[in-house]
């Protein structure tokens, strides 16, 4: 697929469910995993989340988002900003291997492969006014015509897909007891220190490429260093789409 055109999509099960915007509701029997953190909705949105898919995309992706969303609260932009980053190359601060993302149209102005601080609404993108519809009807099929285009002058060369050391959260090419802390860190104290490798889809330290870094994760990572384990990270590389498609862990 050259490009992906995107219209105010709900990327997460709390904006799917309307958790964000105060009036949850159940999707296919399911709540959000917020009010319902219970394994199995959590493997349930796992498989159905776009922020996780988008990360192993690897054309181009064009995020359409006005100022008022056609289905959130006025002035949600989480979404947006997490599918753009997620999409957007390691290379340019992102989580994933599009060659090239942009929000909104040339019209716009927006750079192209730019990330967004959420906590910052300073340095958000320009949205459209208003709403799509009805002050920017049609507007998507301008905006089709423009990657189209785009697909057809300009060459996409996908990115090689590199998890070589994936595991080693500080990037220092082994996985030692400096990683054990990063990751326990990470999961009981919500201190990020971790390290991305540029062109994998995985999340560094997630050991078992299940999409979460959890307690489990702790657990192996104190098993290979300190207990003799051998049982080595999984390889992202090796999913279909992660974390959905990767072979289950021995």
């Amino acid at each position: 697929m050259a490009y992906l055109v995107d219209m105010e999509g709900p990327h997460d099960n709390r904006c799917i469910t309307f958790y964000d915007a105060g009036h949850e509701v159940a999707v296919c029997g399911h709540l959000s995993t917020v009010t319902d953190p219970s394994p199995s909705n959590v493997a349930f949105w796992a498989e159905r989340e776009a922020v996780r898919y988008i990360k192993s995309y690897p054309g181009r992706y064009l995020r359409m988002q006005a100022e008022i969303d056609h289905a959130q609260n006025p002035g949600y932009f989480r979404h947006a900003i997490e599918m753009i980053d997620s999409a957007t190359q390691r290379v340019f601060g992102g989580g994933g291997i599009c060659c090239w993302t942009r929000v909104n149209g040339s019209d716009g102005g927006n750079s192209i492969n730019t990330v967004y601080p959420y906590d910052n609404p300073a340095q958000y993108p320009t949205w459209l006014s208003g709403r799509l519809n009805p002050d920017h009807l049609g507007l998507e099929f301008t905006y089709i015509r423009e990657m189209s285009d785009l697909a057809a002058t300009t060459p996409c060369s996908p990115i090689q897909c590199e998890c070589t050391y994936f595991g080693d959260v500080n990037l220092d090419n082994a996985i030692n007891p400096q990683d054990v802390v990063y990751i326990v860190n990470h999961v009981y104290k919500q201190i990020d220190m971790r390290q991305q490798l540029p062109n994998c889809p995985g999340d560094n330290g997630d050991w078992d490429c299940n999409g979460t870094i959890n307690p489990l994760d702790v657990v192996r990572y104190v098993n290979y260093v300190y207990k003799g384990s051998t049982a080595l990270p999984c390889d992202p590389c090796a999913c279909a789409s992660y974390p959905v498609g990767c072979p289950p862990y021995p």
